[in-house]
């Protein structure tokens, strides 16, 4: 059939063409995927008492531990530069993390946040215009009253974002003007300014969708969706919602789904075992959507969690 394009513009191309057309189209190759300049992993030391920032270039080589006795997934300024990442300020019993700035060699440059005791403010992601952090601070202590918050990297104008209650794992639209969060119910996106949360992905059950990523272009969002106590699926959804895209489904866990800079490709973690404690080996992949995964590398050393990706 005619593409309305062609229906409404007296297009030239009869139906054959365009029959033979949407066949060859359909035979194009996806593009390449995009490597990351960088790669952060947390490797859990000493029977998971330390974690350590791993960092590695685009290959997966040059593996440097910057810092030890970080908390959750790191997030990288856009520059490269700099890393926000969560710290205990105090033991790890009381549930208390703090948002700090570091640099790339793992120097602390300065704490951004400075929660009671038993808070937790973990989730950081950096806003492309290198000063907005977005994040998800836990109020009462172990995931019992979670929303979202935004403070700039100054440490200036902390902020909860209403209507964003029991939220977790933020990530910014390219503009800052919207958050996605998972949800209890599913994947949601609020106004960075505060207001009525939309659910743009429903979860089968509690908890079953985690993890959003929002694309740098294209309005996509990549999420993690739990599909048996085994087994996971990295997945995608329009910023405004609609239907769910599957980009691959695995019999193995996958976590910490993140965009290339041609916002078409993915990079993420695969890992057996459950949870951080209990997986035996953490994979590095890379995926252009509509193309195979290729396995980048396996961290050298003990089990990696809490990928992130320099686009």
């Amino acid at each position: 059939m005619p593409t309305r394009r062609q229906l409404l513009h007296g297009g030239a191309v009869s139906v054959a063409g365009a029959g033979a057309a949407a066949v060859l189209a359909s035979c194009t190759p996806p593009p390449p995927a995009v490597p990351p300049r960088r790669y952060a992993t947390l490797q859990r030391q000493l029977n998971g008492y330390r974690r350590d920032l791993i960092l590695n270039d685009h290959n997966g080589y040059a593996s440097v531990n910057i810092l030890q006795n970080v908390f959750g997934r790191a997030a990288w300024f856009p520059d490269g530069s700099s890393i926000c990442i969560a710290r205990g300020s105090l033991d790890d019993s009381q549930g208390t993390w703090a948002l700090w700035v570091c640099r790339s060699d793992g120097s602390l440059l300065r704490a951004i946040t400075s929660p009671a005791a038993g808070v937790a403010d973990l989730d950081p992601c950096v806003g492309l215009d290198g000063q907005t952090i977005v994040f998800c601070r836990d109020s009462v202590g172990f995931g019992t009253h979670t929303g979202i918050w935004i403070v700039q990297a100054n440490g200036q104008g902390l902020h909860p974002v209403r209507g964003s209650d029991f939220g977790v794992s933020p990530s910014f639209s390219h503009d800052q003007k919207f958050i996605v969060y998972a949800a209890p119910d599913g994947i949601r996106r609020i106004p960075a300014a505060g207001g009525t949360p939309m659910l743009i992905a429903r979860g089968a059950f509690g908890w079953q969708l985690t993890q959003p990523t929002w694309s740098v272009a294209n309005n996509r969002v990549a999420f993690i969706r739990r599909d048996a106590p085994g087994a996971a699926s990295l997945c995608y959804v329009a910023g405004t919602g609609g239907r769910i895209n599957v980009v691959l489904s695995t019999p193995t866990q996958i976590e910490c789904p993140t965009w290339g800079s041609d916002s078409t490709t993915l990079h993420y973690a695969r890992y057996e075992g459950f949870g951080s404690e209990g997986r035996g080996a953490t994979d590095v992949y890379r995926q252009a959507i509509g193309g195979p995964s290729v396995r980048i590398f396996r961290p050298f050393g003990p089990p990696a969690t809490d990928l992130s990706t320099l686009p």
